[in-house]
């Protein structure tokens, strides 16, 4: 269940009890996640898995960082507006996406996000990502940076 933030600008973009996957083809007696899920966001029970990808690769975990309510919110809101591009809310915004992310795109991005809250908390900013100004992480000396071998050989 989402919970009331303390300074949170607006209400959330969904009620809690939406299901993550609308307008997909769902497995028989599908029971998706829902927006309000906090923890995890398991979609081995409503999307068909390539044989290749493990179950625990079509689990999205809300942990560490994104623990935080203000991160956890904006995770979950992030990766609904990607799972349901068609959603009466993001169009209402004015949003045009392409095609539903699949679940192993919401792990990449959510460990990006990791990172993002974590470089923010090293570099003292507001614990509440929709405070920042494009001026204070200008500002910052350091941007996070994706460990990959191909982009530190650059570096060097």
């Amino acid at each position: 269940m989402t919970r009331p933030l303390p300074q949170q600008r607006r209400s959330s973009l969904c009620r809690d009890d939406e299901p993550v996957l609308q307008g997909r083809a769902l497995l028989p007696d599908a029971s998706g996640p829902v927006f309000g899920d906090l923890e995890v966001w398991d979609f081995n029970t409503s999307l068909k898995r390539p044989a290749h990808v493990h179950v625990s690769g079509w689990k999205v975990c809300f942990s560490i960082e994104l623990e935080d309510p203000y991160w956890n919110l904006l995770a979950r809101e992030f990766f609904m507006t990607l799972s349901d591009p068609h959603h009466p809310a993001v169009l209402r915004h004015g949003v045009v996406l392409g095609a539903p992310a699949n679940p192993q795109t919401l792990i990449q991005l959510a460990s990006r996000l990791r990172t993002l809250a974590r470089w923010g908390h090293k570099n003292a900013f507001s614990p509440q990502p929709g405070s920042w100004t494009a001026a204070c992480v200008n500002a910052s000396a350091t941007w996070p940076r994706a460990a990959s071998p191909r982009r530190q050989s650059l570096d060097m």
